[in-house]
This record gives structure tokens, sequence and C-alpha cells, in this order.
């Protein structure tokens, strides 16, 4: 398992990475404090990163 967690600061660079399965942390996130993205499949990617980007 890749343990190597990224840093991104789109939402749609995010979700690329998500849907590959990787973990991701945030570098500029609006102020919103979430770690990494505990999801794998597209779905739940774009409804975890939906309910938490700052827009």
């Amino acid at each position: 398992m890749d343990t190597t967690v990224p840093a991104v600061t789109s939402k749609e660079t995010a979700a690329a990475l998500a849907r590959t399965g990787t973990r991701v942390t945030y570098t500029a996130y609006e102020g919103v404090d979430h770690p990494s993205l505990p999801v794998t499949a597209p779905d739940e990617a774009d409804a975890w990163l939906d309910a938490r980007w700052a827009r």
C-alpha cells in the first residue's frame, strides 16, 4: 500500500487522485481542516469533496 500522501490545492486535483484510490491532503482549503480524503469510489469522492470544499 502506498503511504505517500500528496498535497493538493484544488477540488479537481483531489477528485482525480481520489478516483485512483489515493488519499490526499489539502494545502489550500479555505480555512477548513480535513487532513485526508478517506474514500476511494468516484461518487464517494465527489460527495466528500462537495460537502467540504468551500465555494
